[in-house]
């Protein structure tokens, strides 16, 4: 019994390597977790994104100065009855393109434009502008009326004024902004006025001189064909006479007048054209 016991006591010292038993290795403490915040719902119908600002100009005073292509004085085709239509000149065409854009100032653009003028009589009329409307920019267009009077020696004219009001506006500190004159008429505007007038003589020429040969006798028919080149010089003298009249007269109004002068010759001249047949009509 007692060899027994000694024998498993040897047994279990040679397990263990003939080593007395360690203590036990010490577990190090888990460091506590930081758990993240909850997310937080998602709003399913987001605040808009607030709109820009509106874009704002610098200056909002203008005047448009100049003459009748500022003023809007128009000649509707076929007439040549000059007319006024500020509505839609290009002062109010501006204004309204400049308001729709910017909405939180308030523009003006002032209409000074004044039909016939040149620009060598716009000196004064200019300076009394910017003393009175006090603008911060001008636009200025002038020079059309000294080009179609007096040609290449308008250029030079117009040129010299508009230079002096250049100056003067930049003396106040007023912005000069330049405008181009329109182009020229291209050849379908001149073509379609030359064809009406072409129907206006046919019409009344023709049949007025086939009743004037025609109602004298054959053997004068020589003095007749003088008659009738004599009438034709006659009234081109006179209207060249008239035409010249109207603008000492007029001054640089003198071109409309003299139009509306030969649209008034022409319509008496077709009442006793059509007095002639109706005349005729009564014979037969």
């Amino acid at each position: 019994m007692f060899g027994a016991c000694l024998i498993c006591a040897l047994a279990a010292i040679a397990s263990c390597g003939g080593k007395s038993p360690s203590a036990p290795t010490p577990t190090p403490p888990t460091p506590p977790t930081n758990n993240p915040p909850p997310t937080p719902p998602v709003d399913p119908n987001p605040p808009p994104t607030p709109p820009p600002p509106p874009p704002t100009l610098k200056f909002t005073n203008f005047v448009a100065f100049g003459d009748s292509l500022t003023q809007g004085v128009v000649s509707p085709a076929p007439t040549v009855l000059m007319t006024l239509d500020a509505a839609q000149a290009y002062p109010a065409a501006l204004q309204m393109l400049l308001s729709g854009r910017y909405t939180a100032q308030t523009i003006t653009v002032l209409n000074r434009g004044q039909a016939g003028e040149q620009a060598a009589d716009a000196t004064g009329r200019f300076v009394t502008m910017l003393r009175n409307d006090r603008p911060q920019v001008a636009i200025l267009l002038e020079g059309y009326n000294d080009i179609s009077t007096f040609g290449n020696r308008g250029v030079s004219n117009a040129v010299g004024a508009i230079e002096s009001m250049l100056k003067e506006a930049r003396s106040r500190g007023v912005i000069v902004l330049l405008a181009t004159l329109p182009p020229d008429p291209g050849i379908a505007n001149i073509v379609w006025r030359t064809v009406i007038c072409g129907i206006g003589f046919g019409f009344f020429q023709t049949p007025n001189l086939r009743a004037l040969m025609s109602s004298a006798p054959p053997h004068r028919s020589g003095s007749a064909s003088g008659i009738v080149a004599t009438a034709r010089l006659t009234g081109q003298t006179l209207g060249a006479a008239l035409a010249a009249l109207c603008f000492a007269l007029t001054g640089h109004n003198g071109a409309t007048v003299a139009l509306a002068l030969g649209a008034g010759f022409a319509a008496v001249g077709s009442l006793m054209s059509f007095l002639r047949l109706a005349v005729g009509t009564e014979r037969t």
